[in-house]
C-alpha cells in the first residue's frame, strides 16, 4: 500500500478495510485493497472507493461537488507537480552512473520549485491544502513535500508558509505514524 494510501486509510480509520476484506470481497493480487472484482489501481480512486462504500468518521473528499472538484484539483496538483518531479531524483540515483540524467534532474528541480511557487501562495489564509478541513488533497501532498525537501534541499526560508504546512503535515498523528512505520526502510531510498 502506498504511503499516501496508508496515511488516507489512518484518517478514515483501519477499520474500512477490514470491513472490505469482511464483505467477501478477497485480495485482487496486487497492492491495493480489494474492490469486489474491481482492480482499483491509483491511491485517489482507492480513497474515493473506500469514502464510498466504507465511509468512515473523517471525510476525505467533501460532499459538496464544488469542494470535492477542487480537492481533486489540488490532489492532480501535488500529483502531477510536486510528486512527479520528486520521483526523478530517486530514479536517476538508482541508475548506472553513466547513465545518470543531470539535466533531467535539474530540470525536475526547477519544476518542483516552480510548483512550490505556486503553493507557496495558494497557502495564503489557509490551513490545509483546500481550506479549513484536512482532505484527500493533504493525502497527496504530505510525501511529496516531505521527499522534494529530502531530495532537492530545504526550501524552509523561501516558502514559509509551505514549511508551515509541511509541519502541520507531520504533526498529524495518522502522518506520523506513517513515517514511523516506514523509518526501518527510509535508509533503502536513494539521496
Amino acid at each position: 500500500m502506498s504511503r499516501r494510501v496508508k496515511f488516507a486509510v489512518r484518517g478514515l480509520a483501519i477499520a474500512v478495510l477490514a470491513a472490505a476484506w469482511s464483505a467477501g470481497c478477497g485480495h485482487n493480487g496486487k497492492s491495493t485493497p480489494p474492490a469486489c472484482g474491481e482492480l482499483v489501481p491509483e491511491s485517489s480512486i482507492i480513497i474515493e472507493y473506500l469514502e464510498l462504500h466504507y465511509p468512515g468518521s473523517a471525510r476525505l473528499i467533501p460532499s459538496d461537488p464544488d469542494a470535492a472538484r477542487r480537492v481533486r484539483g489540488r490532489d492532480r496538483f501535488f500529483d502531477l507537480y510536486l510528486h512527479t518531479p520528486v520521483q526523478k531524483w530517486p530514479a536517476d540515483r538508482l541508475r548506472p552512473a553513466e547513465q545518470r540524467d543531470p539535466y533531467g534532474v535539474d530540470e525536475a528541480r526547477r519544476a518542483y520549485h516552480a510548483a512550490l511557487d505556486m503553493l507557496e501562495m495558494d497557502l495564503t489564509g489557509k490551513r490545509w491544502a483546500t481550506g479549513a478541513q484536512f482532505t484527500m488533497a493533504d493525502c497527496a501532498a504530505a510525501p511529496a513535500l516531505y521527499f522534494g525537501e529530502r531530495f532537492f534541499g530545504s526550501f524552509r526560508d523561501s516558502h514559509p508558509r509551505t514549511t508551515a504546512y509541511l509541519d502541520r503535515l507531520l504533526a498529524r498523528r495518522s502522518y506520523a505514524r506513517a513515517l514511523a512505520e516506514a523509518e526501518p526502510y527510509l535508509h533503502l531510498v536513494p539521496h
